[in-house]
């Protein structure tokens, strides 16, 4: 084989085990086992819709109140649940990790949780959540995907008041129906 043709296979090798590592990264993913659950509610209309960068992703039917979502590595996912009469929710990822961890770290990385919809009180003044209810991001201390804390809190406080204010007015309106039966 002459010089330059050495020279030429070397750097196609190069290049192409450079390529591979590349990919065997970018391959690399954030696993997202959860619990899906729709409170006094069937499954039929239930979805989560993912935006990727910002750009609409994927859209999954629900049919099942456990999901597998695999969410490559080194982005940012809002994760959105809604089902037709029930009020939405959205949690945010952002998979982006040190250039420290490995491609055979990453694979090893998930997480779980369960979200939960309930029902819209008055679905002629449906309740809608402006913000993600959950964010979570890779925590360097942790070496691994955990919730940030200052904002799940605040977000937790909000939830609690809006789920009580909705109970509160499906309680009422209830009543106010029973009431107009009676007469």
């Amino acid at each position: 084989m002459s010089l330059c043709r050495r020279r030429i296979f070397r750097i196609l090798l190069l290049f192409s085990t450079l390529l591979g590592f590349h990919l065997n990264f970018r391959a690399a993913s954030l696993t997202v086992n959860l619990k899906y659950l729709i409170e006094d509610g069937a499954r039929e209309g239930a979805k989560i819709s993912i935006l990727r960068d910002g750009i609409k992703w994927k859209t999954i039917k629900s049919e099942s109140k456990k999901e597998s979502i695999q969410l490559e590595l080194q982005h940012e996912f809002l994760l959105s649940f809604s089902r037709p009469g029930y009020i939405s929710k959205q949690l945010y990822f952002s998979t982006i990790v040190p250039a420290s961890i490995t491609s055979e770290e990453a694979k090893q990385i998930s997480c779980h949780f369960t979200i939960t919809l309930f029902r819209q009180p008055d679905p002629k003044n449906p309740i809608i959540y402006s913000q993600p209810v959950g964010k979570i991001i890779f925590k360097k201390e942790l070496d691994n995907f955990d919730y940030d804390t200052d904002y799940s809190s605040t977000v937790l406080s909000e939830l609690n008041r809006v789920e009580k204010a909705s109970k509160l007015s499906l309680t009422r309106s209830e009543e106010h129906t029973s009431e107009l039966q009676s007469l």
